[in-house]
């Protein structure tokens, strides 16, 4: 039951992930070229990392408008990905959703369906960028920090991680954060009952929040957005487990919440 339930949620995403990934790809391309573009008009070297970090570092703290709208955009391919998953009570879901010896079964599918739903979204992400960089940029050397990385990542460049490092550490900020932000629009729309109005506010809400983060307004935990950032974090080893393991409590947290209400809830 359980593994029927997990492939139907998945397989529902087919169609949406089919577009985002050749959206995904149009990014990068565009990215790419704008990269290489910037490079040669700077002379400077472009290496892989440098490439990954401006599609997928996140937003900085003195951060440009066009960067928070092309980070929105990341984000929002990938809701649209598990959009059929966050949305309940429709056909089979709603059937057995009002089958409270399946309720359970039910929550915990779509749980571990966002995470494969989000691993297969990481690894698309790295493949698509991997092959760009095989035919566009240099060889990798994770060893090394790039020309340009001394001027745009200056406070990557400065700190005494090497970029092996932080390229793993970017994974898994990103990957944790993904999980979080789609568990969180999971938990919402469990309490909800899928009520779009709200759903449309919590977004602009969100979006707002970003803003008042990035100006030292509110902490870090009431931006959803920045969970899977890394450029607005102070670069060191501490900082980065730190982040990571707030993440992985955040979807601790909307796992336990989303239980708790769909088990007690009254759906109809």
């Amino acid at each position: 039951m359980m593994k029927n339930l997990i492939l139907n949620q998945v397989y529902s995403t087919k169609k949406n992930f089919i577009k985002s990934i050749l959206f995904i790809f149009s990014l990068n391309v565009f990215q790419l070229i704008s990269i290489l573009n910037q490079g040669k008009l700077d002379k400077l070297d472009i290496k892989p990392l440098d490439f990954f970090i401006k599609i997928y570092g996140g937003v900085q703290s003195d951060f440009f408008i066009f960067q928070y709208i092309h980070w929105i955009v990341i984000i929002c391919t990938l809701l649209f990905i598990v959009e059929n998953i966050i949305n309940s009570y429709k056909g089979l879901d709603f059937m057995i959703i009002n089958r409270s010896g399946f309720r359970l079964k039910w929550w915990c599918s779509k749980i571990i369906s966002l995470f494969l739903l989000n691993i297969i979204y990481l690894i698309v992400i790295i493949i698509i960028h991997k092959a760009l960089t095989l035919l566009f940029l240099y060889p990798a050397d994770y060893k090394i920090w790039s020309a340009y990385s001394k001027i745009y990542y200056n406070d990557l460049y400065n700190s005494t991680m090497n970029p092996y490092k932080l390229f793993f550490i970017c994974l898994c900020i990103m990957l944790t954060g993904f999980i979080a932000i789609t568990s969180f629009f999971q938990t919402i729309n469990v309490i909800t009952n899928n009520n779009i109005k709200i759903f449309i506010v919590l977004i602009i809400i969100i979006i707002i929040n970003g803003i008042l983060y990035m100006n030292n307004l509110i902490p870090r935990v009431m931006s959803p957005l920045n969970y899977p950032s890394i450029l607005d974090i102070k670069p060191n080893i501490y900082n980065y487990l730190k982040y990571i393991d707030a993440n992985i409590v955040l979807i601790l947290f909307n796992t336990i919440v989303g239980s708790i209400f769909i088990i007690k809830k009254d759906i109809l």
